[in-house]
């Protein structure tokens, strides 16, 4: 590598602090609103599963024993 290599780590930039972008007040409202989005839709996955799976075993999925008892 040479001297001016802009790869090349040098320590004392290495400990600088690193610079951050100010989102605006736009910016910030359509992160929550994508945030609200994903989390719409995750609910919404989760309760298709529920019911597919109520659907496929059947309402007595419910009512059934939590375990099964052994006999010797």
């Amino acid at each position: 590598m040479s001297v001016d290599d802009p790869l090349k780590e040098d320590p004392q930039t290495m400990h600088m602090p690193l610079e951050t972008v100010q989102l605006t007040e736009r910016q910030m409202k359509a992160r929550r609103m994508r945030s609200v989005a994903i989390a719409l839709c995750l609910l919404g996955l989760v309760g298709a599963f529920y019911a597919a799976t109520v659907v496929k075993f059947g309402p007595k999925i419910l009512d059934r024993p939590m375990y099964i008892e052994r006999t010797n």
